[in-house]
């Protein structure tokens, strides 16, 4: 926890103290406050607070004839004592604060005539101007100084690790809160010695205050693990001799270290019971928080065999807990405790034995009980809002997916810009983003970096802006979305460089070798080379001890690319190779690590696997591990091509500077939207698309179709960037998004509006500002890239390598097709549907089928759909879209498609399904129908069921072969049936 939280934590329990009528408390902690960090000759005030016995001042200093440091045995018995001057204290709780401290002041001095300075404290927060104007109140009316520490003032004071001790035990500061100890700090080894080594005997809280701080660290540092036995044994002597309240504090930290730090909780299975014994009669609510994560370790080690204890017990304890916590939900006031209390009973659903011995969580409930959490919180303006985000953090692997989490925690987000300001909502963003993306679920982690950027983006945060902008960039890399990549690596380099802070210049080159890492990735193997000499330059520019090579990770993976690249390509691309090896001598090495890197290519052994490896095995693990063809910028006509959403997609242009920068904008574009509307459902068609783009004079971009059933394929015109006018990025980018999403509409079965439902949701949650950020694209490239270091030429004349081989794109698992149950489908609804084909078809089938069996070329197709898994209920489909389009063409013969052929082919299946058949059909000669009439209605057959669901084909020519598996996989065609009448029997 950080001390902001702990201060947080603090501020939050100080303002409990009124609404518990806590006035005593107050006056004890901050008393022994003035004697920790004021002076230590203290008398408390007598006399009955509430009635003014105290005469105003709640207590003062005695005069004491000692010297300022009255020294017995070297020990310091009166450091800071008050010997000339004395001091009046007073504090209250009452929130018109002002009033009070004039009231307090006048009750002091109207009983005596000492002119002594007053400290007073209070839980209200006084402002700077109210503060100055109390001061010189004072100074005129008492001729007396006046110092208010204030809220605030006290919850940082209180953070310090040496006085910390005085909020837990004055304000009952929840274990969990303790501040985190640094991994450098002065008071380890001083507690160290005086309790592990010199073996002293505990007595009072301050003393457990200390043993806590260094078992704690022996806890979660690694290497102090040595010490937990010793602090262990320390803190034990405590519950002999400590109090009840102490006790329970050492019973809890005893059951977390040895539970985190030892994974083992059965030699203290008696202090468990103790420490819960009693669970039912806890008097304090802010206990409930320390019982509750204790419970929940306990539950945990339970599940993982590191407690040997009956679930039965646990089941008990959780159910006494819930009913503790729903009885001060229903006897408290204040809104800052109800918030702190429903946090405890979202984290009491999420107990294994709640609901019965048996584990069951119910996860409803703990949503339930945020959503009020968060819907209560504005108003509760002492509630620790950044420990709870930190919470949500903690619980992102597990729940971070559901749709409700999402929600929950980008309100708390909010909450905190408005409470803390950006950077500390876009820090908790950042903590949720990287729980995430270590559990491996990518898009939720760009999502949340994304948000974490927005917020970050200021001068005064430039360095976080930027590494938000790298991880981004590393995220959408590991989906294959090299060009999205990019576009956010060549936007951290363009704030690193353009910026006057010298802070981030350190970020130059590792953006630069992480430019390179994903042009190799991507297969831009070339354009690798000529970035990798701006690396190195830069490297030697910005970086401390550049020739220090095992002091850069950056350099060396960079290296190892390079060294595969070369030796890849002077085995088998030798015309390549020659510039690949003109590019690397331009690379800014010293002579030394030159010649290494030479001789890992020139002298590797003949066994090595690289050199002995067949083109066949190596071009699979190039597949495998890259997101583009190798050597794919080279050649006249370049190709780009990934897979995302279950659609193949190929982008073709001609392989120009100019042409370059617009299209790979287009392509980042695409990649980042495809990234943003993959966590949602889009239904779409595994289809293939590809996209042919050309350079245009005009100003707008223009899109052709031109698609077939294999494919969806458009060219596109994309105006020149014009580098040297002042370009409207909004307009610009909004005008390739406009066109991206477009392409994507034509591979989604949503229907158009609620396509542009989804669409209009992704542009509410900033989906502008994702695919555009700091600069436009080609502007950013041509920072990196000039004409010259792009290699048109060199490029056009070099051929592509291996253009007959294959190469098959790897998928990456979150962006593969979803093949789950489809969007609008259900078992029951399915079954529903079937069930009325088989009814409304009957009589069609008893006229229609006996004659497809007389035939024996027909008998023989229907029979080799069966063998294929089609059901009766879909061949019953097939045979009456034939003979309806049969009868409409022999009633309205036109040799094509008109609307007068739809209107009599819709009247004609209208009919059919009502049961009634014309006379054609009674009448049918089964011959006249060919086998390639019912092999078209085969395929369109598919396009009519996914009408029953609601779903839309957009492209004008359907890709049949798509829709069949679309429905086969995400509706269930071949796999849901009803009882019924067989079409075949043996």
């Amino acid at each position: 926890m950080t001390i902001r939280e702990v201060r947080a934590q603090i501020r939050f329990h100080l303002g409990q103290l009124k609404v518990q009528n806590k006035h005593h408390h107050f006056e004890d902690m901050t008393r022994e406050f003035a004697r920790q960090r004021i002076c230590r000759n203290i008398l408390p005030g007598t006399g009955p607070v509430g009635a003014g016995g105290d005469q105003g001042r709640d207590f003062e200093t005695y005069k004491t004839y000692l010297d300022d440091l009255f020294v017995i045995d070297d020990t310091k018995l009166f450091e800071g004592v008050s010997k000339d001057g004395n001091v009046f204290f007073a504090c209250s709780l009452q929130e018109k604060i002002a009033p009070k401290i004039k009231f307090d002041i006048k009750s002091i001095f109207s009983h005596t005539q000492e002119k002594r300075p007053v400290i007073y404290f209070c839980v209200e927060d006084v402002s700077i101007a109210k503060r100055n104007e109390l001061i010189k109140w004072c100074r005129c009316e008492y001729g007396i100084d006046l110092q208010i520490l204030d809220g605030r003032a006290l919850s940082e004071n209180l953070s310090d690790p040496d006085i910390f001790w005085i909020a837990e035990q004055y304000l009952h500061i929840p274990s969990e809160m303790y501040p985190t100890p640094t991994n450098d700090d002065e008071y380890y080894e001083k507690y160290r010695e005086r309790w592990v080594e010199n073996n002293e005997q505990p007595y009072n809280f301050s003393d457990f205050h200390e043993i806590k701080y260094g078992l704690r660290k022996a806890t979660f540092e690694e290497k102090l693990k040595p010490d937990l036995v010793p602090w262990l044994n320390t803190i034990n002597k405590f519950l002999s001799d400590g109090g009840d309240y102490i006790k329970s504090r050492v019973q809890y930290e005893i059951c977390v270290a040895a539970l985190r730090g030892q994974n083992n909780l059965n030699a203290y299975k008696d202090i468990i019971r103790d420490y819960f014994k009693d669970i039912e009669e806890i008097q304090d609510p802010a206990k409930l928080t320390d019982v509750g994560v204790l419970l929940m370790y306990c539950s945990g080690a339970k599940h993982l065999g590191q407690l040997d204890i009956e679930a039965s017990y646990l089941h008990d304890l959780s159910r006494k807990y819930m009913d503790r916590t729903d009885y001060f939900l229903e006897n408290t006031i204040g809104i800052n405790t109800r918030c702190s209390l429903l946090e405890n009973k979202a984290r009491a659903f999420m107990f294994p034995h709640l609901e019965s011995v048996e584990p069951n969580i119910k996860i409803d409930k703990t949503f339930e009980c945020w959503q009020e959490l968060v819907d209560t919180v504005e108003k509760a303006a002492l509630f620790p809002l950044e420990h709870f985000s930190d919470t949500l953090a903690v619980l992102t692997p597990m729940i971070g997916k559901d749709p409700r989490f999402l929600k929950i925690a980008h309100r708390v987000d909010q909450l905190l810009a408005e409470r803390a300001g950006g950077f500390t909502a876009a820090a908790k963003c950042r903590d949720r983003a990287v729980a995430f993306y270590d559990n491996n679920q990518i898009l939720l982690a760009i999502d949340h970096l994304h948000r974490a950027k927005i917020n970050w983006f200021s001068a005064e945060t430039l360095r976080g802006t930027i590494i938000a902008s790298r991880f981004i960039a590393e995220a959408y890399s590991e989906l294959g979305l090299m060009y999205a990549a990019k576009l956010y690596l060549l936007s951290a380099l363009f704030l690193a460089f353009h910026s006057r802070d010298d802070d981030v210049q350190d970020y130059i080159s590792k953006s630069f070798f992480q430019i390179a890492e994903m042009l190799y990735k991507s297969g831009e193997w070339l354009t690798f080379f000529s970035v990798m000499e701006l690396a190195l330059l830069s490297h030697h520019h910005y970086d401390s001890q550049p020739l220090i090579f095992d002091e850069h990770d950056n350099r060396v993976k960079v290296f190892i690319y390079g060294t595969i690249v070369r030796t890849l390509s002077q085995r088998f691309w030798p015309e390549v190779s020659k510039h690949v090896e003109v590019k690397f001598s331009k690379w800014a090495l010293d002579q030394k690590l030159r010649e290494e890197l030479t001789l890992l290519v020139d002298e590797q052994d003949e066994s090595s696997y690289w050199k002995k490896t067949s083109i066949e095995d190596i071009w699979l693990q190039l597949e495998e591990n890259l997101s583009g063809k190798p050597f794919n910028d080279v050649g006249e006509v370049r190709k780009i091509g990934w897979k995302a959403l279950g659609v193949e997609w190929e982008v073709c242009f001609e392989n120009s500077y100019e042409l370059t920068r617009v299209v790979e904008e287009f392509v980042a574009i695409l990649q980042v939207v495809l990234a943003d509307l993959a966590m949602d459902d889009l239904q779409v068609l595994p289809v293939k698309v590809k996209i042919n783009a050309y350079l245009t004079k005009e100003d707008r971009m223009k899109f052709s179709e031109q698609f077939d059933s294999k494919k969806l394929e458009w060219d596109v015109e994309l105006p020149r960037f014009k580098d040297k006018i002042l370009q409207e990025p909004d307009y610009h980018t909004q005008n390739t998004l406009a066109y991206a999403l477009s392409v994507l509409g034509y591979c989604t079965t949503l229907s158009q509006k609620e396509f542009q439902q989804k669409i209009k949701t992704a542009l509410e949650n900033d989906l502008i500002s994702k695919t555009f950020f700091t600069r436009p694209y080609p502007e950013l490239y041509r920072e990196v890239l000039t004409s010259k270091l792009f290699m048109e030429e060199e490029k056009n004349t070099l051929d592509v390598i291996e253009p007959d081989r294959i190469y098959n794109l790897h998928e990456y698992p979150e962006l593969t097709w979803n093949n789950d149950d489809g969007k609008f489908f259900s078992t029951e609804e399915a079954t529903k549907y079937v069930q009325n084909r088989y009814n409304r078809l009957s009589l069609l089938m008893s006229v229609v089928w006996p004659k497809i069996l007389s035939s024996d070329k027909h008998r023989s197709f229907f029979e080799e759909l069966k063998k294929k898994g089609y059901k009766d209920w879909h061949l019953s489909l097939i045979v009456c879209n034939a003979v309806a389009n049969y009868v409409a063409r022999k009633k309205v013969w036109t040799g094509f498609v008109n609307h007068i052929y739809m209107q009599k082919l819709q009247e004609t299946i209208i009919n059919i399904l009502n049961g009634k058949l014309n006379e054609e059909i009674y009448q049918l000669n089964i011959d006249e129908i060919d086998a390639e009439n019912f092999q078209m209605h085969d395929k369109t057959s598919f396009a009519s069921m996914m009408k029953t669901w609601g779903l839309v084909i957009h492209a004008p020519v359907p890709n049949f072969q798509a829709i069949k598996q679309f429905m086969r996989e995400r509706y269930k065609v071949f796999e849901t049936d009803v009882p019924h009448d067989a079409l075949f029997t043996e």
